[in-house]
């Protein structure tokens, strides 16, 4: 339930983007609307289970089994948005929810459309140079406050990929400040140097250097 204004309008651009993305792995908005009294809603379907970020939280790294799936699932629902035009600007784990599939294991649901944004149409609710994100996952341009592509939701892929195989963020820090400066300008480390017990992967490894390249 949505009551002030600049809250509404980005309640129901959240609801009208996530309504246009009709896949699997996007979590599914039937209907949406302002009844009087300026209250917004949106109807969407009913999760029982987890966010990734929970999962990662509570059991440490992943089996790359079941990283690898869920980063696939997760790279298909963003195809999917991208054909439609549309740019999450904030893929993060708490914004990947864990389903069990109807057919066995688990379904990973993309959430949260509340800053996306059109391609090529701005909204009208982001002043330009803002910071619009969550630090440990944003891009280099993310970080300094310019203009985003689809390749920025490749970049926190790239994070979200490194989280399950390690059960941390590439990027840490005390400070906003200083995450958003390692984002920038630090290479992420390897796999074995954020958690010693993770996998020798040399193929994945790579796919996730490239993803997380400092040059979009």
């Amino acid at each position: 339930v949505a009551t002030q204004p600049d809250v509404i309008k980005r309640f129901l651009l959240e609801a009208q983007l996530a309504s246009r993305v009709k896949h699997p792995n996007v979590v599914d908005i039937s209907d949406y609307g302002q009844i009087p009294g300026q209250t917004a809603y949106y109807v969407m379907e009913y999760l029982s289970g987890e966010t990734l970020a929970h999962r990662i939280k509570a059991g440490g790294r992943m089996d790359p089994a079941l990283a690898l799936d869920l980063a696939i699932q997760t790279a298909q629902a963003l195809q999917a948005a991208h054909a439609s035009k549309i740019i999450h600007r904030d893929l993060k784990s708490e914004n990947i929810f864990l389903c069990e599939h109807p057919e066995g294991g688990l379904q990973a649901k993309i959430l949260d459309f509340g800053i996306a944004r059109i391609r090529d149409r701005k909204t009208g609710l982001t002043a330009m140079g803002a910071l619009i994100g969550t630090p440990a996952y944003m891009s280099p341009e993310q970080a300094q406050g310019a203009e985003v592509d689809e390749r920025s939701d490749l970049y926190a892929l790239g994070v979200i990929l490194f989280e399950m195989l390690t059960g941390r963020v590439p990027f840490k820090g005390p400070t906003v400040a200083m995450v958003l400066n390692a984002q920038i300008f630090e290479a992420p480390p390897a796999l074995r140097e954020a958690e010693p017990s993770a996998p020798d992967l040399p193929n994945v490894e790579h796919v996730i250097h490239r993803l997380l390249a400092k040059r979009r």
